[in-house]
């Protein structure tokens, strides 16, 4: 019964070990968090966030954004409420393109490239489907913006 006992201690004592050697280790001391809402489709402005000090630990602090460089400037995806941890699927990069902004256009195929300057209609961000008007034509057409800004169009 003795050794049976001893067993099972030092099974616990292995389990434990275990437990301890893959719970997350929280060393996050300071988070952005908002000083007022933040509003979905809002560009964040520097005084609208603040660093705090972590009180107590929390299991998403690792996860959410630490510094004011990575949220000034970027458009809120959804509600940010004032004194939360704001994580990074909470925000996306502000407007690539403007509406009124003088872009570029281009369409390409294998054989061909066409390249023109518009005027964006909307504003939108990489990704978006926008509508230009063409400067010489004064046609309205639609394209996808790229990271640098040009807008892409596709044949119909």
């Amino acid at each position: 019964m003795i050794m049976r006992r001893s067993g099972i201690a030092r099974l616990s004592l292995c389990v434990l070990t275990g437990l301890l050697a893959v719970m997350p280790a929280y060393s996050v001391e300071r988070v952005a968090t908002a000083v007022r809402v933040i509003y979905p489709g809002q560009t964040i402005e520097a005084d609208m966030v603040k660093i705090v000090e972590l009180k107590r630990e929390m299991p998403n602090a690792a996860r959410s954004i630490q510094t004011l460089d990575a949220l000034v400037g970027k458009v809120a995806t959804k509600t940010i409420l004032p004194n939360r941890l704001i994580l990074p699927s909470a925000v996306i990069e502000g407007n690539i393109v403007e509406a009124g902004q003088n872009v570029r256009v281009v369409y390409e195929t294998a054989t061909i490239s066409i390249s023109l300057v518009g005027v964006a209609l909307q504003d939108g961000i990489i990704g978006d489907v926008i509508r230009i008007r063409n400067q010489d034509s004064a046609r309205i057409i639609t394209g996808r913006i790229s990271d640098d800004g040009t807008i892409y169009v596709s044949a119909l």
